[in-house]
C-alpha cells in the first residue's frame, strides 16, 4: 500500500516559497476580523515599504529641523492627486478582473456540468421503447463513464493551465521549484482520469521543461503553444518521457486538448439505439463553446498584464509624491504633521499598489485570489450525484413516481409518463471512480485557499511565538485535531473517502478538500501516476534530487 507522507514519517517538511496563502474567509462585518488580521491581509506586504520610508521621514524631519529646508508645495497637490487618481483608476481596473474571471471560471465549469447533466439525464432514455440488451447497456454506462470522466479531466486542466502560463513569460524566466512541483501535481491528478492513450499525449504536451544548469542546479520553464526545433538554443527536457534533448517539441495547452477528446467521446451515443439524438449536438457544441471561450479568457488575463507606460507612471508618480511631500510640510506641525501623516499617506497610496498586485492576476496563489479548487471539488461531488442518480437511483425514482400518480388518482397517467424500471440495477459511480487522497501539500494549500482567516491568523501566531523564525510547519493549520487529520492521510492511497475520519476533518474545516476523484482501475498507467505523485510529494530539494525528470521516472517506480 502506498501512503502520502506527512511531518511524523519523516518526509520533506511543507515549504511554500513564492506561493501567498491564497483567499481566506471573514466576516466582512466585523471590524476586528477585517482589522486586526496579519495572516493572509495587505499588511506584510506593506511593512517592509513603510520601515523604510519611516526611517526617510525621520531623517528627512532631522535634517529639515536643523537647515530650515523646505521645499515650494506648488504643484505638489496636482502630483498627489495625479497619483491617487491613477493608482484608485489601476485598482478598480484590477478589481474588474477579479470580476471576470470569477464570471469566467462559473461559466466554464457550469458548461461541463450541463453537460454531464444532459448526458447522465438522456443515456438510457430510450430504453422506454423497449429493453436494452446487456451489451447496449454497458454500452450506456461506459460512454456515461468516459463522459464524466473528461469532464472533471477537463475541469482540473483549468487550474493546471493556469498556473503553467503564470509560469511562462516571453523572457523564458525561470519558474520556481514549487510552482512547478504544484503544476506536476495537477497533471498527475489529471492523468488518473484518463486513459493510456490519452495521458501519455497529455505528458507529451504539457509545456513543462527543466534545463540542467551545471552538476547540481536544474533550471524550470513552461513553454504553451510554442514550437521549438533542434536549431533552437534550448536546452530544456520535458518532465515527462516522450523526446529527448535536441527532438522537435512544442508545448499544448492543455484544456483544448481534453475538451477535444470530450467531443469524440459525446459523438459516440448520437443516433444509437442506446445513445441520444443527433439535435442534442447543438447543446454540446453550445456549453463547449463556452468553456472554449472561458478557457481562452482566463488564458488572456493571466498572459495581458496592464499596459506597461501605465504602471510604470503610476509607480513613478507614487515614489515621487511620498518622497516630496514630507519636504513641503511646515516644520512648526512638529511631529505629527512631518513624520506620522506623511507614514499614514504612504501606507494609503502604497496599500493601493498593493493591493492592486494582489487583483490583477485573479487566478494566482495571493490571498486575494479566487479558490479554483474549491470549485473543482464542488463540480466532482455533483457528477457523482448526477451519476448515481441516473444509474443507482432511477429505479427508486420511477417508484416513488407511481406511488405518486395513484396517491392523487392519476395511477394511470403516471404509468404513462415514468419510464420502465431497469431490468437489471445500474452500476453506480463507485464502480467506477474512487475518492483518492490529495498530497499533502496541495491539501496544505486548499485549507489555506479555503478557510477562515481568524483560525489561521491565530493558529500561524502560536506557531511564531513557539518557534520563532524557525516555527514547524504543519500541515492541518486550520484544523483543531491535527492527530486525527494525520492519521487520515496516512490511510492507504487506495481506499475510498467512507469510512475514513474524514467527517471529523470536515466538521472541524468545513471549506477543507482532502481527496479527489480517480478511475477505479489497475491500470498500468494509473498506477504509476499513484507512484509518481508519492515520490513528488517526498521530493525534498535540499537532500533529495534536484530534478523532477529524475524524480518522476526514477528506477524505484
Amino acid at each position: 500500500s502506498l501512503h502520502w507522507p506527512t511531518a511524523s514519517s519523516g518526509a520533506a517538511p511543507s515549504r511554500r516559497r513564492g506561493i501567498s496563502r491564497p483567499m481566506l474567509r471573514f466576516d466582512s462585518s466585523s471590524w476586528f476580523s477585517s482589522v486586526f488580521v496579519f495572516y493572509g491581509g495587505v499588511f506584510p506586504r506593506l511593512l517592509g515599504p513603510l520601515f523604510v520610508y519611516s526611517l526617510y521621514v525621520v531623517i528627512e524631519y532631522n535634517f529639515c529641523s536643523e537647515t530650515r529646508f523646505a521645499l515650494a508645495n506648488d504643484g505638489l497637490k496636482f502630483i498627489g492627486g495625479a497619483t491617487t487618481f491613477m493608482l484608485i483608476f489601476r485598482l478598480n481596473q484590477c478589481y474588474a478582473r477579479l470580476q471576470r474571471a470569477n464570471h469566467m471560471l462559473v461559466t466554464a465549469l457550469c458548461g461541463l456540468r450541463s453537460i454531464v447533466f444532459i448526458v447522465c439525464a438522456q443515456l438510457g432514455n430510450a430504453e422506454r421503447n423497449g429493453a436494452f440488451s446487456e451489451d447496449e447497456r454497458q454500452a450506456a454506462t461506459i460512454a456515461k463513464v468516459h463522459i464524466c470522466r473528461l469532464s472533471i479531466a477537463a475541469a482540473v486542466s483549468l487550474k493546471l493551465h493556469l498556473r503553467t502560463a503564470e509560469m511562462m513569460d516571453h523572457g523564458r524566466q525561470q519558474a520556481s521549484a514549487v510552482s512547478m512541483r504544484y503544476a506536476l501535481f495537477d497533471l498527475l491528478r489529471i492523468k488518473r482520469l484518463l486513459s493510456s492513450a490519452e495521458a501519455k499525449m497529455v505528458e507529451s504536451h504539457c509545456g513543462l521543461f527543466e534545463e540542467q544548469k551545471g552538476e547540481s542546479r536544474v533550471a524550470f520553464s513552461a513553454e504553451i503553444s510554442r514550437l521549438r526545433v533542434p536549431d533552437d538554443d534550448f536546452a530544456g527536457r520535458c518532465l515527462f518521457e516522450g523526446h529527448e534533448q535536441g527532438d522537435e517539441y512544442y508545448g499544448c495547452a492543455v484544456p483544448p486538448l481534453l475538451l477535444m477528446l470530450l467531443r469524440v467521446v459525446l459523438n459516440e451515443p448520437l443516433a444509437r439505439p442506446w445513445g441520444y439524438p443527433e439535435r442534442l449536438l447543438n447543446l454540446f457544441d453550445k456549453h463547449l463553446g463556452e468553456v472554449l471561450s472561458a478557457y481562452q479568457g482566463m488564458h488572456q488575463m493571466v498572459m495581458c498584464q496592464l499596459p506597461l507606460p501605465y504602471v510604470q507612471l503610476c509607480k513613478v508618480l507614487l515614489l515621487v509624491f511620498i518622497a516630496c511631500y514630507p519636504l513641503s510640510v511646515d516644520i512648526e506641525h512638529g511631529i505629527w504633521g512631518n513624520v506620522v501623516v506623511p507614514i499614514i499617506m504612504a501606507m494609503t497610496l502604497i496599500g493601493f499598489e498593493n493591493v492592486a498586485d494582489f487583483l490583477e492576476n485573479p487566478m494566482g496563489d495571493d490571498s486575494a485570489d479566487i479558490s479554483v479548487y474549491e470549485f473543482l471539488h464542488e463540480f466532482e461531488v455533483e457528477v457523482q450525484s448526477a451519476f448515481n442518480g441516473s444509474q443507482v437511483h432511477k429505479n427508486a425514482m420511477v417508484a416513488s413516481w407511481k406511488d405518486y400518480g395513484q396517491h392523487v388518482g392519476a395511477e394511470l397517467g403516471a404509468g404513462l409518463l415514468s419510464q420502465p424500471e431497469f431490468v437489471v440495477p445500474g452500476r453506480g459511480f463507485g464502480d467506477f471512480f474512487e475518492w483518492a487522497p490529495l498530497p499533502g501539500e496541495v491539501v496544505d494549500y486548499i485549507i489555506g485557499q479555503s478557510s477562515d482567516a481568524g483560525r489561521l491568523n491565530a493558529r500561524a501566531w502560536r506557531d511564531m511565538f513557539a518557534c520563532c523564525c524557525c516555527r514547524r510547519r504543519r500541515r492541518y493549520e486550520s484544523l483543531e485535531d491535527s492527530e486525527a487529520a494525520e492519521d487520515d492521510f496516512e490511510e492507504d492511497e487506495s481506499e475510498s473517502l467512507s469510512g475514513t475520519e474524514d467527517d471529523s476533518l470536515l466538521a472541524a474545516n468545513p471549506f477543507a478538500v482532502v481527496r479527489g476523484i480517480a478511475l477505479r482501475a489497475d491500470l498500468p498507467h494509473l498506477q504509476e501516476a499513484k507512484r509518481q505523485a508519492v515520490a513528488l510529494a517526498r521530493w525534498d530539494d535540499k537532500g533529495g534530487p534536484s530534478s523532477f525528470r529524475s524524480v518522476l521516472h526514477s528506477p524505484g517506480l
